[in-house]
């Protein structure tokens, strides 16, 4: 890998930065075109998927996070920020499989700079981590009656490393699902799988020691789970190693999966 391609994804992307942000509000403000509540659903399904979560585990079944006479309020918290970093993954891979087969007109134009569609997505996905941010943010106040922690605006930083796993998956697999037409029904499976082998339901406290618990440490969303826990709920500093050996898998794999992407490109328009 030369320097001169380690570029490429970079430079396309601030070329194409307004194209990228003017196709990624219009894919937002589609996908809530014809419903009466609009934009509204992107404060509503956060809300309502860690309601249920949270009826689940801590009414039903009366988990508590961290001890058994903690507030269940605690629960809710500690799930919404799980979910927080998950939804940002979830949401930008999750649309991969139809990137380039679901736009065959921007394939057949060859000065369309294909290489962008991952961020288009991206863009309703930073945008929907903004308003769970807020939103747990006030929960935090509701449930604690204190104000946030001020390393709550390392937030950023800390999701910066999910972004970029994010879009080399997405790179990688809206090429692979251009060819291979089994992966699209792959995916929603393995996101929802995600879910439960990531530590969003539970602390990694939890998890028995031993070959399991070595297997899940290794989950690259682990490590943003537990720094923004840590962040927005107990005020705590990141652990800065585990960032930076988090934040450099997710450089690679998104290098990786540009790679991929431009390799294949070529034949895009030959399969659809």
């Amino acid at each position: 890998m030369n320097f001169q391609f380690i570029g490429d994804p970079l430079r396309s992307v601030y070329h194409n930065k307004d194209l990228v942000l003017k196709l990624g509000i219009r894919d937002l403000a589609q996908r809530f075109r014809s419903s009466k509540l609009g934009m509204l659903w992107t404060l509503i399904q956060p809300v309502a998927v860690v309601a249920m979560f949270y009826f689940v585990f801590s009414v039903v079944f009366e988990n508590r996070w961290r001890h058994p006479d903690e507030p269940r309020g605690e629960f809710i918290l500690a799930l919404f920020a799980g979910f927080l970093v998950y939804n940002l993954f979830a949401e930008i891979v999750g649309r991969s499989p139809t990137l380039i087969t679901g736009n065959p007109n921007y394939v057949k134009k060859l000065v369309f700079p294909l290489d962008v569609l991952p961020f288009v997505p991206a863009v309703g996905a930073v945008i929907s981590a903004g308003i769970s941010t807020l939103i747990l943010l006030v929960l935090f106040v509701v449930v604690r009656h204190e104000m946030p922690y001020g390393t709550a605006l390392l937030l950023p930083i800390l999701l910066f490393p999910v972004f970029l796993l994010a879009i080399g998956i997405s790179w990688f697999l809206s090429a692979l699902c251009t060819y291979f037409k089994d992966v699209p029904h792959a995916v929603p499976l393995i996101l929802q799988a995600l879910v439960f082998v990531s530590p969003v339901l539970y602390s990694m406290d939890r998890v028995p020691e031993g070959m399991v618990r070595d297997i899940m440490s290794i989950n690259p969303l682990r490590v943003p789970i537990e720094l923004v826990r840590g962040a927005l709920l107990d005020g705590a500093m990141p652990e800065w190693t585990s960032f930076n050996t988090n934040l450099l898998a997710a450089v690679v794999v998104f290098f990786l999966g540009y790679a991929l992407f431009d390799r294949t490109r070529s034949g895009f328009a030959d399969v659809l």
